[in-house]
């Protein structure tokens, strides 16, 4: 190498030697660095599938957890309503069949179109005002949305159900429940209030039932820290503030 770089015979060539050697070292240190930048990211990579693994498990979990807690509470009302007024039966079976498809085909993606849950709430308020009457003191007001955005399925309709559910047990009176949802730019906003009774009273630190617990986990686990929600009693009557990003990753 010294002969090919013009060092002739006899010529100091220790400063090559040395450069040589520093270039070497440096070469080794750079493939080590590499070596572990390499090994690191595969492990990085590793950690992650496990960790995406485990979500998904617990996902799936937890929706197999809700469907049953849903179209129990559904059948429950189709059998009551059967033995008091029969002739309303047909109809609501036809609306239950549509929840039927959603909650059997539809719950098993992490994520939906808002249409497809929208029309699930309608269909589940439809079957509502069927069994409940008059007695129903209903407001709906879905604004202007994007049916195509994404979202988690059997969320807003969790938030629906308890809101008949808890508006309902009072004996007598008015069952009021107030519904909004619209979009934005970046957000998907869902409100709804109902009346609230002394049996129905939920504690913002205590999520009533499977499906409302399940619900909060099954955000958690999908928007991490992206969604926001607001749940409680005031002034006799119960809220729920959800806030969602449109750009869902599926």
């Amino acid at each position: 190498m010294a002969y090919l770089l013009g060092y002739k015979d006899g010529a100091d060539v220790s400063g090559y030697v040395v450069i040589t050697t520093l270039l070497v070292i440096l070469h080794l240190f750079a493939g080590a660095i590499i070596a572990i930048i390499r090994m690191l990211t595969r492990q990085q990579i590793n950690e992650s599938r496990i960790l995406q693994y485990q979500a998904e498990t617990e996902l799936n979990l937890l929706t197999s957890k809700l469907s049953p807690h849903f179209l129990f509470n559904t059948l429950n009302n189709l059998y009551g309503l059967s033995r008091e007024e029969h002739t309303k039966v047909p109809e609501l079976l036809l609306k239950l069949s549509n929840l039927l498809s959603y909650t059997l085909y539809s719950s098993d993606e992490p994520f939906v179109k808002l249409k497809e849950e929208v029309d699930c709430i309608q269909n589940f308020i439809a079957l509502e005002k069927i069994r409940i009457g008059s007695r129903l003191v209903l407001e709906v007001n879905i604004g202007t949305y994007d049916p195509t955005i994404n979202i988690v399925p059997m969320v807003l309709i969790v938030f629906v159900e308890n809101a008949f559910k808890h508006a309902k047990s009072a004996v007598y009176g008015p069952i009021n429940i107030f519904l909004k949802l619209w979009t934005d730019v970046d957000f998907l906003h869902f409100e709804i209030e109902n009346t609230m009774t002394g049996q129905s009273e939920i504690s913002e630190d205590k999520p009533s039932g499977i499906g409302l617990a399940t619900t909060i986990k099954r955000l958690d686990l999908l928007y991490g820290k992206a969604y926001h929600l607001e749940h409680g009693g005031k002034d006799s009557r119960y809220f729920v503030k959800l806030k969602t990003p449109v750009n869902a990753a599926y």
